[in-house]
């Protein structure tokens, strides 16, 4: 059920890169990372779209991560996003924002109503390691 579990619903500061499980090809991809709205309250993730990992990457063994600074909007959509910083670069943007896109928050309220927030949020993106 969307919003039910806790790495889903849980403030940013609380995410210590938890890892979403991996999928069964062997990849991973995951938001972690922190990010404060505007007036110092937490953006609180209702649903979250994992990133798909590069092809190009995975077929070289390439990790990293991508960090972005988004514009959540007054319903809980991102309205803007654009990657500040990345490991390595120009590899993850491209699939890091996509995903981005698709994250909802729960709105942030200001006097009574809701208003535009933002944040930095970074995606990992990890290889599964054979056991």
């Amino acid at each position: 059920m969307p919003g039910s579990d806790s790495r889903l619903t849980a403030p940013p500061s609380q995410w210590h890169g938890e890892k979403k499980p991996a999928s069964d090809d062997g990849r991973e991809a995951s938001g972690g990372g922190g990010g404060n709205g505007s007036g110092g309250r937490n953006l609180v993730v209702l649903h979250r779209v994992p990133p798909r990992y590069p092809s190009r990457a995975e077929a070289r063994g390439i990790e990293g991560w991508v960090r972005l600074e988004i514009t959540v909007s007054p319903t809980g959509t991102v309205s803007k996003a654009r990657v500040v910083d990345a490991s390595p670069k120009g590899v993850f943007d491209r699939a890091a924002l996509e995903a981005i896109r698709q994250w909802r928050f729960k709105p942030a309220f200001r006097e009574g109503r809701a208003v535009e927030q933002q944040a930095d949020q970074t995606v990992r993106f990890r290889l599964k390691k054979p056991h």
